[in-house]
Formats: C-alpha cells, sequence, structure tokens
C-alpha cells in the first residue's frame, strides 16, 4: 500500500521524485497533487515539476516560487528547494502552475468521451503548445511575472512544447519591457495628481485646528510616542512635498494657504516628546519600586533561612540573593533623590497622596541602610557556599585524573569546571622582570589548608592537559561513537550530538534499520530504513532493491532507470554502478556501507535477483 503521510521534508522529497499521485505531512499543511507542491492551500505552489521540453509526460527542472508570503511557507518552500537537484526561481509560481494544470488537462485525451467523469489519455504536444502559447505570452508579458532570465522564460516555452521558444521569450521579454515603462509614465502622473490632491487638503485646513488634533493625539496615543510622532513628520513631509509640487505647477495660492498647516505640525511636534517622558518617569518609578519589593523580599527571606524565587527577564525564576538586595537598596536611595533631589518630579505626586516627600525620603534612607548592612552578611554567607561547590569541582576533577577513569566526554568536562575555579588563584607566568598577581586571593580557610598560587597553578596545567588529551580522544573517536550510536537506534549523548555525520566524505548517506519485524523463518516482513538525511522507506523495499543490487555486481554491469523501474517506498533507484553503490533521488548510497547493514541483518547470503518491474505496474 503507497504511503501518503510524510513529514515536512519528506513530502517535498515525495513530491520531487514525481511517482505517486498525491501526499501530505502530517498536519495537511503542506501536501502535493500531481505536479504541484502547494503550502497552507491552492493558494500557493510552493513548487512546480512542469513537462520535459522533449517529453510532455516526463519532468524537467522544478519551478519554485519566489513570492514570500510567511515564515512557516518559507520554511516549506527551503524543503521544496532542498528536495530538488535543479531549480528556477520564478515569481508569481501559482499563476504559472495554474497555466500548465489547465493546458496539460485539455490537451489531454478523453479516452471514455461519452461518460461522466472524463478519463484523461496521453497528452498531445501540438494541442498544449497551441493553448500554452498565447496564454504564456500574455503571461510573461507582464512585468512583475517575470524571472531573472531571459533563458529561464525560453525554458518555460520548451516545456510547454512551443517551437522557437528563444524567440517567443523575447517577444515576451521585450513586450514586458514596454507594460514596465507605461506603468512607470503612469505612476509618475499619479503621483503629481495625489501631490496636488494633498496640497488642496492642506490648503483648506486651519492651522489651529491642526494644533488641537495633535495635542488630542499626544495625550492618547501612550505608549506608542515615537510612532505617533514620525506618523505626524510624514504627514509634515507629504505636505512639504505637496508646496513643492505646486510651486512647480503655479499653485502660488494654494502654496501659501498651507505653509501655516505645515509651520503648525513642525511646532507641535514637541508635544509627543513631553508625553513620552512624563510616561517614562512613571515607568522608572515603578521599577524603582519594583526593585525595592524585591530586595526586601530576599532580606527577609535570608533572615529566615529560607529561599525565595523571583522572576527573570525572560519568564522565568531564579533564588533571591544579596545582589537583589544591594540593588534594592540603590532603588530606594534613587527615589529619595527622585522626592527631595534637583530631579524631584515623584514631590508633586506625594502632596497629592497626602504624603510629606521629606518623611518619605528619611524612611527610604533607613530602608536602604538596613538593606545593604543584609547584603554584606549575605554576600559572605554565599561565597562561603560557592567555594564549598568550588573545592567539590577541584576534588572530583582530581579523582578522575588520579585514577584515569571516565569517559573522555565526561573527562573534558570535569576538568573545564575545574580550570574555571583554580584559574582565578593561580599565579601567573611573569612578563620580562614583572610578577603580574593572581586574578584573585587565595580564601583565608584555604591559605591555612596549605593552598597557594603555586599549587592552584600547578593543578591549572595537569588538568588543561587532561582535559586537552581527553577533548583530543573525543574528536578522534566522537564521530565514530556517535554513528555507532545512531546505528544502534540508541540516544544520543548530549557531548555526542555535535559528532553525527549528515554524510560519508563523499556525500553519500548513512542507513539503518529501526523496528525490524520478522516471520517465524526469519524473513524480513516489516521495519523501516532510515537514512541520515532523514528519509525513511519500508525495510522490506530495500531488500528487493538490495537482491538487484547483488545481481548487478555479479554481472560487474551498470543499471540506469528506463522503460523498468526499481521502487523503494515512494523513491525509484535512479541509477546503479557495476561496484553496487546507486543513487535514488537526491540521496546517493556506497555498496559497503549497504552490504554492512545487510551483515546486520543477516542478508549477506540472500540470493540475487532482478526486482525490477515495468513503469506501468511499478
Amino acid at each position: 500500500m503507497t504511503q501518503h503521510v510524510f513529514d515536512n521534508p519528506m513530502t517535498a522529497h515525495v513530491w520531487a521524485q514525481f511517482s505517486q499521485d498525491s501526499g501530505r505531512s502530517n498536519n495537511g499543511n503542506f501536501y502535493f497533487e500531481g505536479r504541484s507542491l502547494y503550502s497552507y492551500g491552492a493558494h500557493y505552489v510552493a513548487g512546480y515539476l512542469p513537462p520535459a521540453a522533449d517529453d510532455v509526460d516526463g519532468v524537467g527542472p522544478a519551478l519554485i516560487n519566489g513570492d514570500s508570503y510567511s515564515v512557516s511557507t518559507g520554511r516549506h518552500v527551503s524543503y521544496a528547494r532542498q528536495a530538488v537537484l535543479n531549480y528556477r526561481t520564478f515569481p508569481n509560481l501559482t499563476a504559472l502552475a495554474r497555466l500548465f494544470e489547465a493546458g496539460l488537462s485539455m490537451a489531454a485525451e478523453n479516452l471514455n468521451p461519452h461518460c461522466f467523469p472524463p478519463e484523461p489519455g496521453n497528452v498531445s504536444p501540438r494541442k498544449l503548445a497551441e493553448y500554452m502559447a498565447p496564454r504564456l505570452k500574455a503571461h510573461f508579458s507582464s512585468p512583475e511575472n517575470l524571472p531573472s532570465d531571459l533563458h529561464m522564460v525560453a525554458g518555460i516555452f520548451a516545456a510547454a512544447q512551443c517551437d522557437n521558444p528563444e524567440r517567443r521569450a523575447r517577444v515576451a521579454w521585450r513586450t514586458a519591457e514596454k507594460a514596465a515603462e507605461r506603468q512607470a509614465a503612469k505612476r509618475a502622473k499619479a503621483k503629481e495628481r495625489q501631490e496636488l490632491e494633498n496640497l488642496i487638503r492642506a490648503a483648506n485646513t486651519r492651522p489651529d485646528d491642526m494644533a488641537t488634533e495633535i495635542e488630542a493625539h499626544a495625550r492618547r496615543v501612550a505608549p506608542h510616542y515615537e510612532n505617533a510622532k514620525a506618523e505626524w513628520e510624514s504627514r509634515g513631509r507629504k505636505i512639504h512635498r505637496a508646496m513643492k509640487a505646486g510651486r512647480k505647477a503655479g499653485h502660488t495660492a494654494r502654496v501659501r494657504a498651507a505653509q501655516p498647516v505645515y509651520k503648525a505640525i513642525r511646532e507641535n511636534l514637541y508635544r509627543f516628546e513631553a508625553a513620552a517622558k512624563r510616561a517614562n518617569r512613571l515607568f522608572v518609578w515603578r521599577n524603582e519600586s519594583e526593585e525595592l519589593k524585591t530586595g526586601v523580599a530576599a532580606a527577609h527571606a535570608f533572615k529566615e533561612g529560607r529561599t525565595v524565587a523571583g522572576p527573570t527577564r525572560y519568564g522565568r525564576t531564579r533564588p533571591l540573593n544579596s545582589h537583589d538586595m544591594r540593588t534594592g537598596a540603590t532603588a530606594a536611595r534613587e527615589m529619595v533623590d527622585y522626592l527631595t533631589g534637583e530631579n524631584d518630579f515623584a514631590a508633586p505626586a506625594a502632596h497629592i497622596m497626602g504624603h510629606a516627600p521629606g518623611e518619605l525620603a528619611e524612611r527610604l534612607t533607613a530602608l536602604a541602610g538596613e538593606l545593604d548592612s543584609v547584603a554584606v552578611t549575605a554576600a559572605k554567607a554565599e561565597r562561603r557556599k560557592a567555594r564549598r561547590v568550588a573545592l567539590a569541582h577541584i576534588k572530583e576533577a582530581a579523582g578522575i585524573v588520579g585514577q584515569g577513569i571516565g569517559a573522555p566526554a565526561v573527562v573534558a568536562e570535569s576538568c573545564e569546571r575545574a580550570i574555571q575555579v583554580v584559574s582565578r588563584y593561580a599565579s601567573r607566568p611573569a612578563i620580562g622582570t614583572y610578577q603580574p598577581e593572581p586574578f584573585y586571593p587565595v580564601p583565608g580557610a584555604w591559605r591555612v589548608s596549605g593552598w597557594t598560587p603555586d599549587k592552584f597553578a600547578r593543578l591549572e596545567s595537569v588538568f588543561k592537559a587532561a582535559r586537552d588529551e581527553a577533548r583530543e580522544e573525543l574528536d578522534r573517536t566522537g564521530r565514530e561513537m556517535a554513528l555507532d550510536a545512531w546505528r544502534a537506534c540508541e540516544e544520543l549523548p548530549r557531548e555526542l550530538s555535535g559528532y553525527l555525520p549528515r554524510a560519508m566524505p563523499g556525500g553519500a548517506a548513512y542507513v539503518r534499520a529501526r523496528d525490524v519485524v520478522r516471520d517465524d523463518s526469519g524473513a524480513i516482513t516489516g521495519g523501516e530504513l532510515e537514512t541520515s538525511q532523514g528519509a525513511r522507506v519500508p525495510l522490506a523495499h530495500a531488500v528487493h532493491v538490495f537482491r538487484f543490487l547483488k545481481a548487478c555486481r555479479d554481472k560487474g554491469e551498470g543499471w540506469q532507470r528506463n522503460g523498468r523501474a526499481l521502487r523503494v517506498g515512494p523513491f525509484e533507484v535512479d541509477s546503479i554502478k557495476p561496484d553496487g553503490s546507486f543513487r535514488a533521488g537526491c540521496h546517493a548510497f556506497e555498496w559497503c556501507e549497504v552490504e554492512r547493514l545487510a551483515r546486520e541483518l543477516g542478508l549477506d547470503d540472500i540470493a540475487p535477483a532482478d526486482t525490477t518491474e515495468n513503469r506501468a505496474h511499478a
């Protein structure tokens, strides 16, 4: 049974093979019918497979839509582009694809003319050319439908089986150029007419009404002050351009009447800046208040010996610490300045609320001092905790290096954590006669225990050597380890995920078998073959291909797709080399990789056979 539901990349791959009539993605938003590949509906053709120039039933270079639509549609277009080896990018591909679909439908022979629905037969190249030639000329005579190259237009005429495609393309190209010139002249006249209308509108406006409108807009536009100001600046520039066009056309009276309106706009733009300043002061006060509340919450939690979480910028949470207390104290002092300092914009609001600014400032100053005091004590406790964690990192790395245990990725990660600790206190190499100090002094408790900068320097060199050795080993074996884990269908560890290759050095794909099902005799009846490039096919189909590959190797002959087909899932094998290597669609496979998988599945002794089929039954 033919599969019709795939993931997005696989949907594009199956479409590019032109091996089945239809297919869709899991959610149905990306699908193909015949030669057309759609994104979210028939209104947008992401890709199209036109007929070949010499074979109306074949497939020529794929056409990819060059019009942007949305982010997700852009991804669909990218999948289509990656699925084909040869493509051309066309604007307004949807209209072009509809032309081809209508032409192919009209030119197809009706095998049952007296019944409904009609049964289409072979496509007549002559009828297709007669239908498509005038319509393609009209399509490409529009400048917005032209691609970047004249030869691409000629290729479309050739795909439509038209004679003299180069001449027809040149005629359509010249027609489009003349149409573009006419459109440019028409746009220039429309622009001049629009600017004169803007001049009349400005001349009939009272400057006082304009100033009142700007003032009202500035009061209600919060918080989009910059956008509103830009909008009025644009209106001012529009009036200024209209005045220039009016002078050029001789409308001096209207220009004099519009001048005060333009001046009123320029003189009242400051209202948006003033409104933004007022809103910014309110935002600053609220922000300082929130930081003060957070600092107070952190201080209370520390005194009670508990941990409290606070929000971060990106919606996550983190434990509050001494930094939040110091930030709260700074916020309290800033609020004092807003109440009684030079920038005392909060004092009028305090009076309105029934509070004396001086009393509020005194209470905030006392609160800031208390927060600073608690922050000092909390910072000491945090440093002690951090040093215990750092010492644990050093001991862990020393144990791993001393005993020589652990996987390369574990050794490298543990040594890297330890290096970040010891490098802070290690002695630094001399620069001539100058001896730099360590980045940080050794903590007192560690000095009493015998830790010195020289000891940290020795540990740093040992850990760096072990880390570099582990990374070198990981670089040597990481690719093989990641590939072995992938072939075994195991979940890749985080440290190996970056080493998994997508293909062999020559571009050929790796393969693996998943969910293998066998009958009582041991023959494979189910399962899936997956490539390292994400394609998946039934494993039973792959076994048939393997038998034919063995037959080609035994004969020492290659094979090319012609009247017979070799199906593997939604794909077809295009060519086979005498050594058993082959290509199917955009995938290439080496015999050594195919033989390895066959050996794992116990198929190395399977009998070779010709498993190809007539194309009519493929």
